[in-house]
């Protein structure tokens, strides 16, 4: 879908599920210079990495409290996926998401320009990002993003949150968003329509279950406008969710 955009405000949060676990959480805060990351009894529970060199900031590993590493980060098949992570696909036309598996660099660069942090009360931690986003060959940015990311430390050792909030505003004219077309388009394709806020899991989740807001589960739900899409590991004991709250132009 084509979308001309002046300014555009996402917002939404990611509920991580562990179901049946018990025991009373101690977790820590560790930073690197270019690495922010939370663990809870020695075990990672998430890891932001947000380094300039690599462009998109993403998370990876992204666990449970139970200790399933649910993300993925740079599969074969895709080396361009990092965990939980946001890319558009066309901006201008221009490709920001598939990197070339030589240079690992895109048609479109995502600057990372600057990152803070903000220890808020209850053990909440902000950080806040300043990205821009530009043609390689031009360099020329085209539009501007303020992202911020909310991490909440468990609630009784079984469910985190991570609050996603980002104003992207483009900068001399207007910019327009698009994706590969789906099938029933024109030029539709069987694997199109992938673009922004994404979540890269890992093979040794497979065999769960995915369930929308609508109540539609599994291929019925694919390529469905929802509000939310919830996975479920095989077990049903450990998901995840995630929580478009807002769009606004």
């Amino acid at each position: 879908m084509k979308q001309l955009v002046q300014r555009l405000l996402l917002t939404g949060f990611i509920a991580i599920l562990s179901i049946g676990c018990s025991k009373s959480p101690q977790t820590v805060l560790q930073e690197t210079t270019h690495s922010l990351s939370m663990s809870m009894d020695g075990q990672t529970l998430w890891k932001l990495h947000m380094s300039p060199d690599e462009g998109k900031p993403y998370v990876h590993p992204l666990s449970t409290t139970s200790g399933e590493i649910l993300s993925g980060l740079r599969p074969e098949d895709h080396p361009w996926h990092r965990g939980l992570w946001f890319s558009w696909k066309y901006i201008n036309g221009v490709n920001y998401w598939e990197e070339d598996r030589t240079t690992g660099r895109s048609e479109g660069q995502t600057l990372l320009l600057s990152t803070e942090r903000i220890d808020l009360s209850n053990g909440l931690v902000q950080i806040d990002m300043q990205l821009a986003y530009a043609p390689a060959d031009s360099g020329a940015s085209v539009l501007e993003e303020q992202r911020t990311l909310v991490f909440h430390p468990p609630e009784n050792s079984d469910t985190y949150y991570i609050d996603w909030s980002t104003t992207f505003t483009a900068l001399d004219k207007d910019v327009l968003l698009n994706r590969t077309p789906i099938p029933g388009e024109e030029n539709g394709k069987i694997w199109g329509g992938y673009a922004g806020y994404s979540l890269r899991m890992n093979k040794e989740v497979a065999g769960g279950s995915f369930t929308n807001s609508k109540g539609q589960i599994g291929k019925d739900s694919d390529r469905k406008p929802a509000v939310w899409m919830a996975y479920s590991g095989p077990r049903g004991s450990n998901g995840i969710r995630p929580v478009l709250g807002k769009i606004c132009q």
